[in-house]
């Protein structure tokens, strides 16, 4: 049996004793899973007092990054699906449902297929995750999603019934376990 002394409480104790970690030469963690338990509780119970306190002193400052981070994440995915095209609502020609349809503020995400519920399911609700995903993936995103205005995207619902199959049908990915 392999054997690693922990450095915190300096004992000799098996592999079993010690976290994974892949990052290490021999795939473990530096201390024992005890001493790591204690490290993490001793972590636990300074950082909510300290997150707090930083967070109220910092309060505007952090809202106006998080906000500009948003607005940049956003306009990056508007940029990603329309793939060096001008950003702009898709269905304007065909229902002329809007009027500025490059005004961003008025755009929209579309799971072009009607499939939005279930997708946000497996990624997250909210715009942050959605663009997030836009991003880390282009090729599928630019097969599933379209820019469409807000206007756009009511007609649509309206006209596919998205709203109503969304809530009544089984995601085929959850399986039977639903």
């Amino acid at each position: 049996m392999k054997t690693k002394i922990c450095p915190q409480c300096k004992l000799e104790k098996p592999y079993s004793e010690f976290y994974k970690n892949r990052k290490t030469k021999n795939g473990l963690a530096c201390y024992c899973k005890i001493c790591s338990n204690k490290n993490l509780l001793k972590y636990k119970d300074k950082k909510p007092l300290y997150s707090k306190r930083t967070y109220e002193k910092h309060k505007e400052k952090i809202l106006k990054r998080n906000k500009e981070w948003t607005k940049i994440q956003r306009q990056t995915a508007f940029e990603v699906i329309a793939n060096g095209r001008k950003i702009e609502c898709v269905k304007h020609d065909e229902w002329h449902c809007c009027g500025d349809k490059t005004n961003t503020n008025f755009l929209s995400f579309d799971h072009i297929y009607g499939n939005g519920f279930r997708h946000r399911l497996k990624i997250g609700e909210g715009s942050k995750n959605l663009c997030l995903w836009i991003i880390k993936h282009p090729k599928q995103a630019r097969k599933q999603i379209q820019i469409i205005c807000m206007n756009a995207q009511m007609i649509k619902t309206r006209l596919n019934r998205e709203h109503k199959c969304a809530t009544i049908e089984k995601p085929k990915w959850q399986g039977s376990t639903w």
